[in-house]
C-alpha cells in the first residue's frame, strides 16, 4: 500500500433505509446549500450523520441501518482540461 502525507479515505460509511418500494437507498438532508447525502469518510462525521438520522428516525417511525464500505478500487480519473 502506497504512504501518503495527507488523508484518503479508506471506508465510507452511509445511512441506508428501506422505502416502501422495496429498494434500498442513502437519504439526504436538506442544507443551506442543498441535499446532502447522509455519507462518512471518517469518525466525527459518522457521529454527526448518526445523530440526524436518529432525529429523522423518532420524527418519521422510520428505521435506518449504518453501512460500512471497505473494499477501495479506483476505477477512473477525471483530469482537468485546464492548462497550467
Amino acid at each position: 500500500m502506497t504512504n501518503y502525507r495527507g488523508f484518503r479515505i479508506t471506508e465510507i460509511h452511509a445511512v441506508t433505509s428501506i422505502g416502501d418500494d422495496d429498494e434500498e437507498a442513502i437519504p439526504a438532508f436538506m442544507s443551506a446549500d442543498g441535499p446532502v447525502p447522509m455519507i462518512s469518510s471518517d469518525r466525527v462525521r459518522l457521529e454527526q450523520l448518526k445523530q440526524m438520522a436518529q432525529f429523522v428516525a423518532d420524527r418519521t417511525g422510520k428505521n435506518f441501518k449504518i453501512v460500512k464500505f471497505s473494499a477501495r478500487e479506483d476505477v477512473g480519473e477525471i483530469k482537468s482540461r485546464r492548462s497550467n
